[in-house]
C-alpha cells in the first residue's frame, strides 16, 4: 500500500487515469521508473553539482552528457506546454479543449530524455541530432522508448537539401523494437501520421483509446493533435512537419492510406 501511494503521489497526473490493476508490484514500478528519471528531477530543481576532474576525458564528457540532456529536458518542458496552452486559447469545443489539455498533461508528466547530442550550424545551414527518450502513459504503464536520429543540410549556393529522420519506437522494459519512421531525399520533414499508424497498429490498448472509445468526429483527434506536437517538440521542431490540425480520417489512420504521398517510408 505504501509503494502504491509513493507512486500515485509522484505521478498523479497519470495515476488519474491508471485502470485498477491485479497483482502489482508496486515497489518495482516505482523504483524501476523512478531511477530513469533522474535527469528530469535535475531539470526541475534547475541545479546540478558536479565535480570535474580534467585529467580524465572520459568523466568529463559523461557530465556534458547529462548536461546535454538536462538542458534538453527543461527546453522539451517549456515549449511544449506553451505550444499547448497557445493551441487552447483558440478551442471553442470545451469537450475538444478538455481532452486535449488531458492528453497534453499526460504526455507532460510522462516524458523522461535519456540521451541528447545535436550540433547546429548556420552556414550551411546544418542541423543533427541523436537522442532517446522515454514516455509512460496510461495505456503503457512500463514506457515507450523513442529513439531519433537526424541530419538535416540545406546548402545555398547550389540549392542541394539532404535530409534523413529516423524514428524509432521500443518496448520500455525488454528494449525490442516495435515500430518505426523514416524519410528522405527531398523530404525536409516527417509527418507524424505515418510513424503513429504504425504504433497504432502494435499497441492493441492504445489503438482502442485512440480510435475506438472516442465517438465525437473531433475529439478523437485530440490524440492524433498531441502525439504530433510532442514529436516536433521532443525532436527540436527542425525534423517533424506541423500542421494546423488533423485533416484525415480515423479510417486513414487505421489503414495508413492517407490522401497523398509524403515520402514516409
Amino acid at each position: 500500500m505504501l509503494w502504491e501511494q509513493q507512486y500515485h503521489r509522484q505521478w498523479p497526473v497519470l495515476s488519474r487515469h491508471l485502470a485498477p490493476e491485479q497483482d502489482v508490484d508496486w515497489k518495482d514500478r516505482f523504483i524501476g521508473r523512478y531511477r530513469q528519471e533522474k535527469e528530469k528531477r535535475t531539470a526541475s530543481k534547475g541545479l546540478l553539482q558536479v565535480t570535474l576532474n580534467f585529467f580524465k576525458d572520459e568523466a568529463v564528457e559523461a557530465v556534458l552528457e547529462r548536461i546535454a540532456v538536462v538542458k534538453r529536458q527543461i527546453r522539451f518542458q517549456k515549449e511544449f506546454e506553451a505550444h499547448g496552452e497557445k493551441v487552447m486559447e483558440s478551442m471553442e469545443n470545451k469537450a475538444l479543449a478538455s481532452e486535449f489539455k488531458r492528453w497534453m498533461e499526460l504526455f507532460l508528466e510522462g516524458t523522461s530524455f535519456l540521451k541528447w547530442h545535436s550540433f547546429t550550424c548556420e552556414d550551411p545551414d546544418v542541423n543533427r541530432i541523436k537522442g532517446s527518450w522515454k514516455l509512460f502513459l496510461p495505456t503503457h504503464r512500463e514506457g515507450l522508448i523513442f529513439k531519433c536520429e537526424g541530419n538535416r543540410v540545406l546548402r545555398y549556393e547550389d540549392a542541394a537539401e539532404e535530409c534523413v529522420v529516423v524514428l524509432r519506437i521500443h518496448e520500455g522494459t525488454s528494449g525490442k523494437e516495435i515500430t518505426k519512421a523514416t524519410i528522405g531525399g527531398d523530404n525536409l520533414r516527417m509527418a507524424h501520421k505515418r510513424l503513429l499508424h504504425r504504433l497504432l497498429k502494435v499497441a492493441e490498448e492504445l489503438r482502442q483509446v485512440v480510435l475506438e472509445e472516442a465517438d465525437d468526429d473531433e475529439v478523437w483527434k485530440t490524440f492524433p493533435w498531441v502525439f504530433m506536437i510532442y514529436l516536433r517538440q521532443c525532436t527540436g521542431k527542425k525534423f517533424v512537419e506541423e500542421e494546423r490540425g488533423i485533416s484525415y480520417t480515423k479510417e486513414q489512420l487505421r489503414s495508413g492510406c492517407f490522401n497523398f504521398w509524403d515520402g514516409n517510408e
